[in-house]
């Protein structure tokens, strides 16, 4: 019974073999279909070009390649080989234009717009199985928020999904033979070099083609089809220590608990839907036609869709809302592109206007944003934690917005960059690291908090594993790291935190070609220091008291150096001798609740809470604390401190004795 859809496949059901009728180049449909596409074309452009922005995360990677062009090699600090970008092929293509062009702004942009708009016309006019399906498929891009925003953010997507239209063109039409399977295997590669993950909507299409390859023993061209990935996974365990990014273990080792970020992950996957109703609508519609088509090449295929998702969910989303859905949505629309939908009243074309009609008028499609997008604050979007980045960043990095009399981008942090580069500061702690790292110059060391470009900071745990914002895991900063930082030499005050410290540091600074070095990698990439980490972060942070008496100031940030910001096993202090005191001073984060366990030797004698006090000025507070009877009287030679509650991150400035 005809349903309205013409699948752009005839043959066999499941396991007989599927001949595919799309072509195997650019169609001749007619001049009025030509228009007609061209024109969506056309305006898909104009939107790009509307909706153009750039992402501060996408100048971590800028600053990577301003180090390299200048000769201080593929680093964040120059001082310290560490791979704080997650996307190695975009940054050697984003290298290339800006050895020619010397600026990164408008080039990256542009780069973006070329390959998003080539990648349209791919699956529009090599992809697609009929002129009217081409046309869906263009409006679908039009209407989806998460392909629009990350098309242009200076992010690796647009390359992304151009690899992934690359893959699926071959896939639809290639013949079972090693040359169909080692071209699919060589576009994986590219885009698993270009992002980690996305070789998961990959997998069960390779495998599938490996299975049904028509000479078993031709299998084997995987191998030098993947190779490119191999080989630069192998480089940068040689070059950084390890074959993963440094966000990877600034994520999966903050020590949140995986049903928590599983819970997020939902979150996510909803957030994204409400916002773009298609993306969601054209991901079920590509396992659901694929199913109806009864086609085992596009049922296997469109289960990469779903692998994705179900690690997104794993690993908790994402705080850039509808990022990780861009991919998936670009691989739904390409999978629907092979199925001929027809000009007329029929259920499947029905089906798909319904979609796009929705997509188009829902309130946060692109085609209603123009520059003053993000002009109203008290409209910004967040739900736990996660943004409309475009919506925040717009109106200080869009592309229409610049002017020829500010920096570009014109953001509060390339101003503090500039700054920072001009005061001639040699080490510098904050959050928000891109714009900042890049304008500060190769000379500045900038410490993340998050972690993602700092190699001992993203393998610590952060402090707030109860609270925390996905993507933003806020690590402290340990004692005598800075000052190592500062004076080139290992001088951190906890002992087995310097013993790991300083194989890391061999690692990440050592000679390239130190044949110890090497056998440090393997040993650190096994496991064989954790156990240096695992001892570290369960046991309190131990200071003596003469170290930590010195008074802080009301109101100082609770971040400013000489600070202890506690993990969870807290602060102890040593107090040297055994004290009779009966008044302290104690100076902590304004926004927390504190417990004070005195202890005479390793015996918690008395307890005290502090609460939540919160002053004007916001940082710490300074509080008057009388000493319990049981401690005082008998003496105490221990203070404890634990963080109980707030905005948990817990700070503490100084303790002294009054009387």
């Amino acid at each position: 019974m005809n349903r309205g859809i013409d699948i752009g496949v005839t043959g066999q059901p499941i396991g007989g073999e599927t001949h595919y009728s799309a072509g195997r180049g650019f169609r001749p449909w007619g001049i009025g279909w030509g228009v007609v596409i061209a024109s969506v074309l056309g305006i898909l452009a104009v939107v790009l070009v509307l909706t153009a922005w750039m992402h501060d995360d996408a100048y971590i990677t800028f600053r990577t390649i301003d180090n390299f062009v200048n000769g201080y090699g593929l680093t964040w600090n120059v001082a310290e080989r560490v791979q704080a970008y997650t996307n190695p092929l975009w940054m050697f293509l984003v290298t290339l234009v800006y050895l020619c062009t010397r600026e990164v702004y408008f080039s990256s942009i542009a780069l973006s717009l070329g390959i998003t708009l080539l990648a349209a016309a791919i699956v529009s006019l090599r992809v697609s199985t009929a002129p009217f399906t081409a046309v869906l498929v263009l409006l679908g891009l039009l209407a989806s928020k998460p392909f629009i925003d990350f098309s242009t953010s200076g992010l690796e997507n647009p390359l992304t999904h151009l690899l992934l239209i690359v893959f699926f063109a071959k896939y639809f039409t290639g013949d079972r033979n090693r040359g169909t399977l080692m071209w699919l295997s060589f576009v994986a590669a590219l885009s698993a070099i270009n992002r980690l993950d996305t070789i998961l909507l990959y997998l069960p299409a390779l495998l599938f083609c490996v299975v049904c390859c028509d000479n078993k023993k031709n299998a084997w061209v995987i191998l030098p089809g993947v190779s490119p990935l191999f080989l630069w996974l192998a480089f940068a365990t040689f070059y950084y220590g390890s074959p993963f990014p440094n966000s990877a273990f600034a994520k999966l080792s903050a020590g949140i608990d995986s049903p928590d970020l599983a819970a997020q992950g939902w979150i996510y996957l909803k957030s994204g839907f409400s916002r773009s109703p298609v993306t969601l609508i054209a991901m079920a519609g590509a396992v659901a036609a694929a199913v109806y088509a009864r086609s085992a090449k596009l049922i296997v295929g469109s289960l990469g869709i779903l692998l994705y998702i179900g690690y997104v969910v794993r690993v908790g989303g994402d705080y850039m809302e509808g990022r990780f859905l861009a991919a998936p949505f670009v691989m739904a629309i390409t999978f629907l592109s092979q199925h001929r939908f027809r000009p007329a009243l029929t259920e499947g074309t029905m089906i798909a206007g319904t979609a796009l009609v929705i997509g188009l008028v829902w309130p946060t499609c692109p085609l209603r944003s123009g520059m003053n997008y993000g002009a109203d604050p008290s409209k910004f979007y967040w739900n736990e934690g996660i943004a409309d980045e475009r919506e925040g960043y717009y109106q200080k990095t869009g592309l229409l917005v610049q002017s020829n009399d500010q920096p570009i981008p014109n953001h509060p942090w390339v101003r503090e960059g500039l700054d920072a580069r001009l005061a001639g500061k040699r080490v510098v702690t904050r959050a928000g690291i891109g714009f900042f790292g890049f304008f500060a110059g190769p000379q500045v060391h900038v410490v993340d908090y998050h972690g993602l470009s700092d190699p001992l900071l993203a393998r610590l745990p952060t402090m707030t594993p109860k609270k925390w914002r996905i993507g933003h895991f806020i690590r402290p900063i340990p004692e005598g790291y800075i000052a190592s930082l500062e004076s080139g030499d290992n001088v951190l005050t906890e002992e087995l935190l310097r013993e790991y410290y300083g194989r890391l540091r061999f690692i990440t600074r050592g000679n390239l070609w130190d044949w110890t070095r090497l056998k440090t990698i393997v040993d650190m990439n096994l496991g064989r220091y954790e156990h240096l980490i695992q001892s570290y972060v369960s046991q309190p942070v131990r200071v003596r008291l003469s170290d930590f008496r010195h008074p802080r100031p009301q109101g100082t940030p609770y971040r400013a150096p000489g600070n202890m910001l506690l993990r969870q096993p807290g602060l102890v202090i040593d107090m040297e001798e055994l004290r009779h005191t009966e008044i302290i001073e104690l100076s902590s984060d304004s926004n927390d609740e504190y417990l004070l366990e005195f202890l005479r030797d390793s015996t918690v004698v008395a307890s005290h809470v502090v609460p939540i006090r919160r002053i004007p000025e916001g940082g710490l507070r300074v509080d008057t604390i009388y000493v319990p009877r049981e401690a005082f009287e008998p003496g105490f030679n221990f203070v404890h401190i634990t963080g109980q509650g707030g905005d948990m991150t817990y700070s503490v400035g100084h303790l002294r004795l009054l009387r």
